[in-house]
């Protein structure tokens, strides 16, 4: 692949030599980060408390087109980086990303590094989220083609290729999207294949763990995992509508309940339906997980960067602040879950927000939510009234062996011109008590944003006296300039992009991002 890589740039380049018909373009990213410990809210115990207190991590990214030829590159320079392991620092540099693009006619070939996914994510996700600490590239080929305006096709092969581990297996897979019309309904059906092949290291780490079992707990390791989705999504008038289904062959992985390695088929069955009228709507979502823990390397026990699949929440992320505390991350093992969603307009300038969420996994039930927003609409203001009620099963989710958690969480939102203003309060008698939130984000000038909020744990019930949470950013853009400054205490807690979530330690210091499009 590396020889392939290297004679298909030079072809480029001498491309570009005789023509000069180069156009360039790219972007650089540089996060510094200064830690400061602060033992009252968890920032302590790691690297980059004890030692050196300073990490960086910049991405230099620049693409080359010529015609219809692309090549681009990424380095990537890592220094005390706690973005992948906060207890193991990483400090490397790396060409993370370089792939050629050609395409032909309605035809795309990618050679390198590529991201993909099917089923949206929820069967095989490969994918870059840095808030997360994820790059799950994969290094191989990707052809996609448009063969009309009613059919695309896309199939793929490589080895995943990012830090997280060196034992990579085989990923291929492929996906057929077809859409057309039938009477008065717009229709789309994907069908999606991936095929994972465990490597001899893997597959020898299963087996040599099975010695210790009994003889009951053994099995044979299905080397191969064959994993088959059907999608169909429907249009009809104020109507749509969506039903999937994944399946899932017989896979090794490792449960965390008993610490062994177990082997199963597994599925995955959601629908959702929406009716929209004027400004009203109404959304119900429904889905069941069993085991569909995938991973890459399932010998790999450490947390994170280590999955193929991606599955969202079926609630969508709050704006409130504190409501934001307790959310779930969705269980891939055992789950069922049910959200209804409403919008309705009660006068032309208020708008009424209801939704309700359930969750049960692993055959008990461990999330309830139920949640409303009245939003009324002024000239120049806009006031907005919260309230939330969630009981969150915090053992589960985060802190085996503590309570479950029942809160309710009230606030106010306020936005005039150039200010936008919260201010929340939630209460509860478990885990760390009761919260006030406010913050303020002001736009003196297009280009400037300053923020800053408090969070309060005024009433606590783990820690000895209350505790003040500070954020301050300052951020600029201009053009394709960006730059932000922020100083943050932060604990440990869920944090969410893009519909995907992760625990993510407690942060205390300073952090200044630069960010370069050209």
């Amino acid at each position: 692949m590396a020889r392939l890589l290297t004679i298909l740039t030079l072809v480029f380049l001498s491309q570009d030599i005789v023509f000069g018909q180069i156009q360039l373009s790219g972007n650089f990213e540089s996060i510094h980060s200064i830690y400061v410990e602060d033992s009252s809210i968890g920032a302590t115990n790691t690297p980059q408390y004890e030692a050196d207190h300073y990490t960086s991590e910049t991405w230099a990214t620049l693409s080359a087109n010529y015609k219809k030829t692309q090549l681009t590159a990424r380095g990537d320079i890592f220094h005390n980086s706690a973005l992948i392991d906060p207890f193991t620092p990483y400090s490397k540099i790396e060409l993370g990303f370089i792939q050629v693009e050609q395409t032909i006619k309605n035809t795309t070939i990618q050679v390198g590094h590529f991201y993909t996914q099917i089923n949206n994510g929820s069967t095989f996700k490969a994918f870059e989220d840095r808030s997360l600490g994820i790059d799950n590239s994969i290094l191989g080929t990707h052809v996609s083609s448009n063969i009309n305006d009613h059919i695309n096709i896309k199939a793929f092969g490589g080895k995943p290729s990012h830090p997280y581990t060196d034992n990579t297996p085989i990923i291929a897979g492929g996906e057929v999207l077809l859409t057309h019309d039938l009477m008065k309904v717009h229709i789309q059906h994907s069908l999606g294949y991936l095929y994972r092949r465990l490597t001899q290291k893997s597959t020898q780490y299963i087996l040599d763990d099975q010695f210790f079992r009994a003889k009951k707990d053994q099995f044979n390791v299905a080397k191969t995992t064959n994993i088959i989705n059907y999608t169909n999504e429907l249009a009809w008038k104020n109507i749509t509508g969506q039903f999937n289904l994944i399946h899932k062959s017989k896979t090794p992985y490792f449960n965390r309940n008993n610490a062994q390695f177990e082997q199963t088929r597994g599925h995955l069955i959601s629908g959702e339906i929406k009716y929209t009228k004027a400004k009203n709507s109404f959304l119900l979502k429904g889905r069941q997980t069993k085991q569909m823990d995938i991973t890459y390397d399932p010998s790999d026990l450490v947390l994170g960067g280590n999955s193929i699949s991606f599955i969202r929440n079926l609630q969508s992320i709050s704006s409130s602040s504190l409501a934001n505390r307790y959310i779930p991350s969705p269980n891939l093992f055992n789950e069922n879950s049910l959200h209804l969603e409403s919008y309705t307009h009660l006068t032309p300038q208020t708008k009424a927000t209801l939704s309700a969420t359930n969750v049960i996994a692993e055959g008990h039930s461990r999330y309830n939510n139920l949640s409303t927003t009245i939003s009324q609409y002024f000239k120049q203001h806009q006031l907005s009234g919260i309230i939330h009620h969630n009981h969150y099963d915090l053992s589960f989710y985060e802190k085996p062996g503590e309570p479950n958690v029942k809160s309710w969480v009230y606030g106010i939102h306020h936005n005039y011109k150039i200010i936008q203003q919260k201010a929340e309060w939630l209460t509860t008698k478990q885990d760390e008590g009761d919260w006030l939130h406010y913050s303020i984000t002001i736009s003196p000038h297009p280009n400037l944003q300053l923020y800053l909020s408090d969070s309060y744990n005024y009433k606590p019930l783990k820690r000895s006296s209350a505790k003040h949470f500070l954020h301050f950013e300052a951020s600029y853009q201009h053009k394709n300039l960006f730059l932000s400054l922020l100083y943050k205490q932060q604990e440990e807690g869920i944090n969410c992009s893009n519909g995907i979530c992760r625990i993510e330690p407690a942060f205390s210091g300073y952090s200044f991002n630069l960010q370069q499009h050209f």
